[in-house]
């Protein structure tokens, strides 16, 4: 019995070891990294990237580029990230969810509990936070 103990906790090894390591081996896997718009013809983007040192960035399109400090993949296709946002010096937490390609935010808050989006609904107009399409794939270096 425990020869079949062994040798099956042997074939799990590789899986564990293989487990996504840093923010953008889980953004990569996920498949975050990229280009998304609402509408990509309209050239108004963010960017999920990774850059050559490794760290994973999020471009918001607006002249505002922030280093990703942890993701983690949910049981329900959604992505937790964390990072500093400098423009009002806290840490965020973003939840994004993925759909038939396309994603969307359904939660961002800062450390103090201020939700921008809570639910998928934007907190400044009670309206559903838009699902972005993909423009561009993987343009890690």
């Amino acid at each position: 019995m425990n020869r079949y103990f062994i040798f099956a906790f042997s074939l799990l090894i590789p899986t564990l070891a293989s487990a996504d390591s840093t923010p953008a081996d889980t953004a990569r896997s996920w498949g975050l990294l990229g280009r998304w718009a609402v509408d990509c013809a309209a050239g108004k983007t963010v960017l999920y990237n990774v850059e050559q040192d490794g760290r994973l960035i999020y471009d918001n399109g607006l002249n505002t580029i922030v280093s990703i400090d942890t993701v983690t993949k949910t049981k329900e296709n959604r992505i937790v990230l964390t990072y500093f946002w400098p423009v009002d010096q806290k840490v965020r937490t973003l939840v994004i969810e993925q759909k038939d390609g396309r994603i969307r935010t359904v939660l961002n808050r800062d450390d103090a509990n201020n939700y921008t989006i809570r639910d998928g609904v934007l907190t400044s107009s009670g309206r559903q936070g838009p699902w972005l399409e993909r423009c561009s794939r993987d343009l890690a270096a």
